[in-house]
């Protein structure tokens, strides 16, 4: 059994450790005093030690409630995000004046994509360069008013010569490539292909089926035999 280690009076983080309570759940545990709020605070030598405890629970639930308020974005942040990135700007550039991080830049993109704001960067960030793009059988000929939620929306035009307003995210996600009624017809092909599909496989037999079947191949057996004798 290998020598307990000593931690009295060691500091790790904001963890002083006042004294040693025993040796349980997989572990030796320590009392330990935190240094920022002053609460008593029990934890195991290995996560002293290997630096993953480092403050108390207490402190850990405060840094967690003002980090998601941090999180918070507002409406100028998130239209200054949405205008720096549809203008070709880097992730870290735009972290930087926005003072967030990359990740959270990442993130919020995501969102505002989805929104149909903020364009995927597949897809060319500026307006001269989406028009006259085609997108399964619509294509983009012209911009219109966001519509609500400022969604921006897109005048497209399916190859049936129907023109109608589709919101960003919906045709570049690959969601509303043609117009209702081409898709109609598609959806009435795939119908009609799956129904054949289905008329040629093969039906599940009844037990009185299979008990037929297997006096027919009995039968044509015993006639086999008896033709060959």
């Amino acid at each position: 059994m290998a020598s307990l280690i000593d931690l009295t009076g060691q500091t790790f983080g904001h963890l002083e450790v006042i004294n040693y309570l025993g040796c349980y759940s997989g572990g030796a545990h320590w009392k330990c005093r935190c240094l920022k709020c002053g609460a008593a605070h029990t934890e195991k030598s290995r996560l002293l030690r290997n630096g993953s405890a480092v403050q108390c629970d207490v402190c850990v639930r405060h840094e967690r409630g003002l980090s998601s308020k941090a999180r918070q974005w507002k409406r100028a942040d998130i239209d200054r995000l949405c205008e720096l990135w549809n203008k070709g700007a880097k992730t870290a550039d735009i972290a930087s004046r926005l003072g967030r991080s990359v990740k959270a830049v990442y993130v919020q993109i995501a969102r505002q994509t989805k929104a149909g704001r903020a364009f995927p960067r597949a897809v060319h960030a500026t307006e001269d360069d989406l028009l006259g793009r085609t997108f399964g059988m619509r294509t983009i000929i012209a911009a219109t008013v966001p519509g609500a939620g400022r969604t921006a929306m897109w005048l497209t035009q399916c190859q049936c010569g129907a023109e109608h307003a589709v919101p960003g995210d919906k045709i570049m996600t690959g969601h509303r490539l043609a117009c209702k009624a081409c898709s109609n017809r598609d959806k009435g092909k795939r119908r009609i292909i799956a129904n054949e599909r289905k008329k040629q496989q093969k039906k599940f037999l009844s037990f009185a089926e299979i008990r037929a079947r297997d006096r027919q191949i009995a039968a044509r057996h015993a006639a086999a035999e008896a033709a060959f004798v």
